[in-house]
């Protein structure tokens, strides 16, 4: 199926049902062979896409705790300060908000940082 869909460039940006892109699947599911082939095989394909609403490839892959594929992403120039969330956060925020120590490692050693600020909301009672 990977293989149609990478035959027909126009289909790069397919969304499924769900309305996410078939990186940010791949990212949030954790396969890298297919993050590496849709990277590697289609030129331009924007790795910074957030289906509205909804979270990039390298936020989906941070939250599921998929390092492997937040490493390839990054070093394919995915945009870690990406703060286009609905709460202002960036992937660095995510992790730490899923508990993913293992993420927020990763995160570190690609240099990524957050000076970015959450945008704090009124609690509800």
């Amino acid at each position: 199926m990977i293989d149609l869909l990478l035959s027909r460039t126009d289909l790069s940006q397919l969304k499924p049902g769900s309305g996410e892109s078939l990186l940010n699947l791949a990212a949030k599911h954790g396969h890298l062979d297919t993050v590496r082939r849709l990277i590697g095989e289609l030129p331009g394909l924007k790795l910074d896409a957030r289906p509205r609403p909804g979270s990039t490839a390298l936020e989906m892959a941070a939250v599921n705790g998929h390092t492997d594929a937040i490493a390839h992403l990054l070093s394919h120039g995915a945009d870690a300060n990406n703060t286009g969330n609905f709460d202002g956060s960036a992937c660095l925020h995510r992790a730490v908000l899923s508990g993913r120590r293992d993420v927020v490692e990763t995160l570190a050693k690609h240099k990524v940082f957050s000076n970015t600020k959450l945008r704090s909301y009124p609690q509800v009672s």
